[in-house]
């Protein structure tokens, strides 16, 4: 296995107990939202929720940034755009270099993540769309394993190219 994979897995697998932590986390609040009444409580649980959410897309990113760095020469990491060039980026084939990490139901996926993040950044807790939130957090598991599989297509076509042996099933 190609070293730059042992660096992939590790910090997508961050992403991965971050998303675990979030689902927890809203299925809690879903139970608990309807009885608990405390404007205080609401402020901590949607900050907590956005929070959580911001951190998954950034593990994600994080993961693709190294990527783009070993396999592409420099991510784009300044400018207006940037993070969407990055995920652009990913579904390209680089020939020669990589075939295309990610699929394009998966950047769809993330690209909902990514637009809240950037609302979750700029805005004040009070001011998100709760319910709008809610949804999009609903959808972070299945992103986050439509970008497993394709992390690990990913590894296998890349091992395949070069003759090396492949990580071992999850």
């Amino acid at each position: 296995m190609q070293p730059i994979f042992e660096e992939i897995w590790f910090r997508f697998g961050e992403a991965e107990k971050e998303a675990k932590l979030l689902a927890l986390a809203l299925a809690y609040f879903k139970r608990r939202a309807s009885a608990e009444s405390a404007p205080e409580w609401k402020y901590l649980a949607i900050g907590g929720i956005a929070s959580g959410m911001e951190k998954v897309y950034s593990g994600v990113e994080k993961t693709l940034q190294i990527i783009a760095n070993d396999l592409d020469g420099p991510p784009p990491i300044s400018g207006e755009g940037w993070h969407r060039r990055l995920l652009d980026r990913m579904a390209l084939v680089v020939e020669g270099r990589r075939p295309a990490v990610l699929t394009q139901p998966s950047v769809e996926k993330l690209e909902v993540l990514l637009g809240f993040r950037h609302r979750e950044r700029n805005t004040y807790t009070a001011g998100l769309a709760e319910g709008r939130m809610l949804e999009i957090a609903g959808g972070i598991t299945d992103a986050m394993n439509a970008v497993r599989a394709d992390l690990t297509r990913f590894e296998r076509a890349m091992a395949a190219t070069s003759g090396e042996t492949q990580r071992p099933e999850k």
